[in-house]
């Protein structure tokens, strides 16, 4: 896991401070207060990134639930205990009022629909694959 203190490249809604980039996603906080956590292209998730990941969310929300806005639109593929893991919650119920999962690609879909239909997540999680729209119903949740 690394941690930049630099801005990282395009979105207004890009950090300002720390951004952390795990072997499967890049997460910052945003200025409007939600967690912003982008997979990586092809990402392969695991048990072990997720958790990294996880500990990547709760140190960003600074001990302060936050919406989260995960972009998994480029991800290759989540393995079971992934997914179990992301719907159980442990550490991640101190850090996430809300989820909301972007899915553009066809595999993207079948991923956000899988884990929503089998996983159960603790906190509302919707899909969606306009980032606006997701943006406006996270905002519901600050």
């Amino acid at each position: 896991m690394t941690v930049n203190k630099n801005k990282p490249d395009s979105k207004p809604t890009d950090p300002k401070g720390e951004v952390i980039t795990t072997e499967t996603c890049k997460s910052w906080l945003g200025d409007d207060g939600i967690v912003w956590s982008i997979m990586l292209p092809q990402a392969v998730e695991t048990i072990e990134t997720a958790k990294k990941n996880t500990a990547a969310g709760v140190t960003l929300s600074g001990g302060k639930k936050r919406p989260l806005l995960l972009d998994m639109s480029k991800i290759k593929s989540m393995n079971k205990e992934a997914r179990d893991y992301y719907a159980r919650g442990d550490k991640r119920e101190s850090c996430e009022k809300a989820v909301a999962l972007i899915i553009k690609s066809p595999i993207s879909r079948i991923l956000g629909n899988f884990f929503l239909g089998f996983n159960k997540p603790t906190e509302p999680t919707k899909l969606f694959t306009d980032e606006k729209k997701a943006l406006e119903w996270l905002k519901t949740f600050l």
